[in-house]
């Protein structure tokens, strides 16, 4: 990536905000790139960085930025919308009598309203009834659900190729990038979730087999990468997926070696983030169990 070699100001924001233009306009190109980079000899904020990159790319191709930046601006219209005096509450002027309420400040008679002209009671009835503005439906275009699968495979082929790789997986290091990397791919199989077709259920039940295989990991922040992509994923697996492997046995008992890995995060990890994502995975699994029954 660029270097900052004429110390220019913002350079960090200006060249991320680069190379996340570049990555919307040509995703294929820009990971198949990335990928292959971190896999050579650079530092690990590089390879923090390209992830950023590949994850904030899903994010904008899906459409969740975008929803998200409009929902806020439609939240902040009709919060403009409100009353400045809404806080003031209208009662005709019996029954603040009967509550004893006559001489709140905070409490307006209905009656002063009515000596006002029909036109202006009306309004006032309007926006007493209708206090808040009813909202219009936000759709957005997922144009990442259809590479989806391009990408989140080169990067599964990426750690199955570079997996005995020392300098890439090992020590603190290699802790840190692991997490990230399972992040990111955490965010890519969110980010597909509203494409349809089959290929998010098949890539879902990949990415839940690669979170395991790293559950026991001593570093907490691992833990919480293998929690978060396996809460991901068990969103979208098909339930034939989980009986199959065998997480589902009788008659609404679940029992297997990774519901009694959520069971002892849950209850018994070190790491307060690691407990609280343990049992809200286990509550989803509890109601998808109890869907099935039912």
């Amino acid at each position: 990536h660029m270097e900052d070699k004429f110390n220019m100001e913002n350079f960090v924001q200006m060249k991320m905000d680069s190379l996340m233009a570049f990555a919307v306009h040509a995703p294929i190109e820009t990971c198949l790139h990335l990928v292959n980079e971190i896999g050579e000899n650079v530092s690990l904020g590089t390879r923090l960085e390209a992830l950023t990159v590949l994850g904030g790319m899903a994010q904008e191709l899906s459409g969740l930025s975008e929803l998200r930046n409009r929902q806020e601006l439609q939240s902040k219209q009709r919060e403009s919308q409100l009353p400045n005096n809404v806080d003031e509450i209208a009662m005709s002027s019996k029954l603040q009598r009967s509550l004893n309420l006559y001489n709140n400040p905070n409490v307006s008679s209905r009656s002063n309203d009515l000596e006002e002209s029909p036109q202006s009671t009306s309004n006032v009835s309007k926006t007493r009834r209708w206090r808040r503005p009813r909202t219009t439906t936000i759709t957005v275009t997922n144009r990442f659900g259809p590479i989806a699968a391009q990408m989140m495979y080169s990067l599964f082929a990426f750690i199955s190729r570079t997996k005995s790789e020392e300098s890439i997986w090992g020590g603190p290091l290699g802790e840190k990038f692991l997490s990230e990397f399972l992040r990111t791919l955490s965010i890519m199989l969110d980010c597909s979730r509203t494409y349809p077709g089959n290929s998010v259920h098949v890539m879902a039940q990949d990415l839940f087999e690669l979170a395991w295989s790293f559950h026991d990991a001593q570093s907490s922040e691992v833990r919480y990468a293998v929690l978060a992509a396996m809460g991901t994923s068990i969103s979208l697996v098909p339930v034939e997926f989980l009986m199959r492997v065998g997480h589902f046995i009788g008659e609404g008992d679940i029992s297997s070696e990774w519901i009694s890995f959520l069971e002892k995060c849950g209850f018994s990890d070190p790491d307060t983030d690691c407990r609280a994502l343990a049992l809200m995975i286990i509550g989803t699994i509890a109601e998808t169990d109890h869907n099935r029954i039912s």
